[in-house]
């Protein structure tokens, strides 16, 4: 018979844990077809040595939790910069398919 831990949890224990305090983060890479859905609110462009010029847009979960979504595709930042009046404020639902350089992005705007 197996030997309870001493210091286990009892099973109605509340688990805390400091992902729960912070901005959700991801990578446009990491996207799958499901996507990540959140209001739009900003895209900031950075340097980087390591990896040259990336963006960051940032936007609010439908829980109020914030999110950024990082990249450095040029293909994604065409498609946010030349619909950008049409997105910023909106809740959208970016996805992405493919690897590579044949990965693909689509951006729904959620009515």
């Amino acid at each position: 018979m197996a030997k309870k831990a001493e210091n286990a949890l009892p099973v109605s224990a509340t688990k805390l844990t400091t992902e729960d305090l912070g901005t959700k983060r991801l990578t446009a890479g990491k996207l799958t077809e499901l996507g990540q859905t959140f209001t739009l609110r900003t895209i900031e462009a950075k340097m980087s040595e390591k990896n040259g010029q990336f963006y960051i847009l940032t936007g609010e979960l439908e829980d109020g939790g914030e999110v950024e979504v990082v990249f450095s595709s040029k293909k994604l930042h065409k498609l946010v910069a030349k619909n950008w009046d049409i997105l910023v404020n909106r809740r959208i639902n970016i996805s992405g398919e493919g690897t590579g350089f044949d990965r693909e992005y689509s951006i729904q705007i959620m009515e």
